[in-house]
């Protein structure tokens, strides 16, 4: 999407384009591997909330798989408890066909 969106000129016609410097019309944009192609989501990122309840994360360790011991692998994971709140989901917008 950034490619695409860096190589569209601007709607003013002063050679500017969509994507510049990391941001589309000066506001800050990221890019992600987590969406489809040709995906693009836009919103008020500051209006997303997260908290955190409980101990946080629990770091688990796997102490049942005995071939890993010998290849000096070890499988862990972390678990997060974590709520996530949008306050306002109308201003956010997903485009699914941007090209």
């Amino acid at each position: 999407m950034r490619r695409v969106l860096q190589g569209r000129e601007g709607a003013s016609g002063n050679g500017g384009f969509v994507w510049q410097n990391n941001q589309i019309a000066g506001i800050p944009a990221q890019v992600t591997t987590n969406l489809p192609a040709g995906s693009l989501v836009i919103g008020p990122w500051n209006r997303i909330f997260v908290s955190v309840w409980g101990a946080g994360f629990t770091l688990e360790i796997n102490p049942f798989e005995p071939s890993n011991f010998k290849s000096g692998v070890i499988q862990a994971r972390i678990i997060l408890s974590c709520d996530v709140a949008v306050r306002q989901a109308a201003a956010f917008v997903w485009a699914t066909s941007v090209s």
